[in-house]
């Protein structure tokens, strides 16, 4: 399994796990799945796998950066932050060593979500974006 793969398969877990995958949640999986697949099986993959599984196939720091911040997006996309979210949130920004001014990064970034003139994209994330494996 490749990093990609390990990255959408943590962003499923994610999810999943406040035990509905919302139509905003899968609105953000669809675009990452090859052709033929299905947010349904990408689900039902990613509940018999461990995190700590997944996220050791991460060898990149831009690569486990994103899946942070992509996961830190899906826990807020359906506008309802489960505390189960949030606990599977801290203990993937654990495993993956995400920094902790990314981690400051990555709060402001998914806050800006919401705002009506969203701020431009931040240099540090457009550093990490070229060195990752999602260029």
């Amino acid at each position: 399994m490749g990093a990609r793969r390990a990255a959408l398969l943590t962003m499923a877990k994610m999810a999943l796990v406040d035990g509905t995958v919302s139509d905003d949640e899968r609105a953000m999986l669809t675009p990452l799945l090859t052709r033929g697949e299905t947010v349904e099986a990408l689900i039902e993959e990613a509940s018999g796998l461990k995190l700590a599984d997944l996220v050791s196939r991460l060898d990149r720091y831009a690569d486990r950066f994103f899946v942070a911040l992509r996961a830190a997006t899906m826990a807020k996309v359906d506008a309802h932050l489960d505390a189960r979210e949030e606990a599977l949130y801290a203990e993937l920004v654990e495993a993956l060593e995400i920094l902790p001014a990314d981690r400051d990064l990555i709060e402001q970034s998914v806050s800006a979500l919401d705002a009506i003139d969203p701020p431009p994209m931040h240099p540090r994330i457009a550093q990490l974006f070229q060195s990752s494996s999602f260029t």
